[in-house]
């Protein structure tokens, strides 16, 4: 049992990581290199 937890919990992790943090960054580092002139409207 606590080996499923704990898988779940490393997978849990992972996905959070992955979704919340590496996809948004990655997509900010893609439209900063194609758009380099375009910054947020003040």
């Amino acid at each position: 049992m606590n080996a499923h937890l704990r898988a779940n919990l490393w997978l849990f992790g992972l996905t959070v990581l992955s979704c919340c943090v590496l996809y948004p960054l990655t997509l900010w580092l893609i439209g900063q290199s194609i758009f380099p002139d375009r910054r947020r409207a003040v």
